[in-house]
């Protein structure tokens, strides 16, 4: 998440967005496959007992009078829906009367015995199994077991129409998201750069330009012009205070009675003040900024205090 961090505001937005719109999607995507597939199974199990059922009717005369070819020849029309794999007549013993295989080869093959299940579900196939009866008694077994292929092909298609669906919701929540998160970003990063701009150049009467909604941004951007105001108003009553203190100085230099002057590290005059200059023979802005060494002598300045 590194690369997160250190990303834009605007940028973090974005990927926040496309984030949630495809965690949503996906989630509802796959509660929708769950549940088709949960319908499909359970709808593929009421069929496959309907079926076997009618058959198990058609088939009781065959089983009665032991007509095995009748059997055989009725399991036969199984070959019309092709999820079914295989079907089987057993009778009171559990053993096999008439069977159909769709694909005797490489098919599944029926059980040789019949262990009284009911209903047998996998993720390959569902078997199932109904009571063949005459006049209320049971004289047999009607097995059909089917593949899952229509249910898969069902659930293919539904991943490709949900992709397509998927692909289609970010593309639409990309454009509307780089629109709305403008609207958010772009009063930040004015101020960020309003705040750098104060930062560097130390200048505080510039101010950063509000928004019209009265949100957290709004106030937020409100409290910094607040702040800068509050400095630039104690920035300017502080240079008042001290140009008021410094000419306050500069009137008790200029009107003392001995001679005050300042020297720089390098013996060059800085400030003299008028009675130092008196005691010269000249005035303050001739001596200002020459060598003392050169313009006067110490003995000639009998009540003049040095400032280095």
């Amino acid at each position: 998440m590194t690369f997160l961090v250190q990303s834009p505001i605007r940028r973090k937005l974005m990927e926040f967005e496309m984030l949630t719109v495809t965690c949503a999607l996906l989630l509802a995507c796959l509660g929708f496959i769950i549940t088709d597939l949960v319908s499909l199974r359970a709808m593929r199990v009421r069929d496959l007992r309907t079926l076997a059922q009618i058959t198990g009717i058609d088939s009781a005369a065959a089983l009665t009078f032991g007509d095995r070819d009748a059997a055989t020849e009725l399991l036969a029309a199984m070959h019309v829906k092709p999820s079914v794999e295989a079907a089987c007549i057993y009778d009171t013993k559990g053993e096999p009367f008439a069977r159909y295989v769709a694909n005797p080869a490489h098919g599944f093959m029926p059980p040789a015995h019949y262990a009284g299940k009911a209903l047998t579900l996998s993720l390959q196939r569902i078997e199932v199994a109904a009571p063949i009866e005459l006049r209320g008694r049971r004289i047999g077994t009607m097995y059909l077991t089917s593949n899952l292929s229509s249910v898969r092909d069902q659930i293919t298609g539904y991943l490709k129409v949900s992709f397509a669906i998927l692909i289609g919701a970010l593309i639409a929540a990309f454009f509307i998201s780089f629109r709305l998160q403008r609207s958010i970003s772009d009063p930040i990063v004015a101020l960020a750069r309003v705040a750098g701009h104060v930062s560097k150049h130390k200048d505080y009467s510039i101010r950063a330009q509000g928004t019209a909604e009265h949100d957290e941004i709004g106030k937020l951007i409100d409290g910094f012009n607040d702040m800068l105001g509050e400095i630039e108003q104690r920035d300017r009553n502080l240079e008042q205070q001290v140009a008021a203190r410094t000419a306050q100085i500069q009137r008790i230099l200029n009107t003392a009675g001995e001679g005050i002057f300042e020297l720089d590290a390098s013996g060059r005059v800085m400030f003299i003040n008028p009675s130092a200059a008196l005691m010269l023979g000249r005035t303050s802005a001739e001596l200002v900024g020459v060598p003392s060494t050169s313009s006067f002598t110490y003995d000639k300045l009998p009540a003049c205090r040095v400032m280095v």
